[in-house]
C-alpha cells in the first residue's frame, strides 16, 4: 500500500517495486503491520525486531516511521524507460 492515501486505489494489485516505501495492512482487523523498537533479537541473518499490529498515527493522521516499510532484495528491480 503507497504511503499517501489518494495513490492506495490506485496501487491496488500492482506489483510493488524493489525498495519503495511500503504500509502493510491487514484489512480484517482495519490495522497496520508495526514494529516493536525495544524487541530487537540477534539471529544468524543479523539484527531483527519484532512486529505487531497497530496503527500508529501522528497528529495529523498520517502513519509515522513504525509502519512503514521497505522490501529489500539483491537483485535489481528491472526498469522500463
Amino acid at each position: 500500500m503507497p504511503l499517501l492515501p489518494c495513490d492506495r486505489l490506485e496501487g491496488l494489485g500492482s506489483p510493488v517495486k524493489t525498495s519503495a516505501r511500503l504500509i502493510i495492512k491487514n484489512l480484517v482487523a482495519d490495522k497496520c503491520l508495526c514494529v516493536m523498537n525495544q524487541n530487537w533479537m540477534q539471529t544468524f541473518f543479523g539484527a531483527e525486531c519484532g512486529v505487531n499490529c497497530a496503527n500508529y498515527i501522528d497528529i495529523h493522521g498520517r502513519n509515522t516511521a513504525e509502519n512503514v516499510f521497505t522490501l529489500v532484495s539483491d537483485v535489481e528491480t528491472k526498469t522500463k524507460y
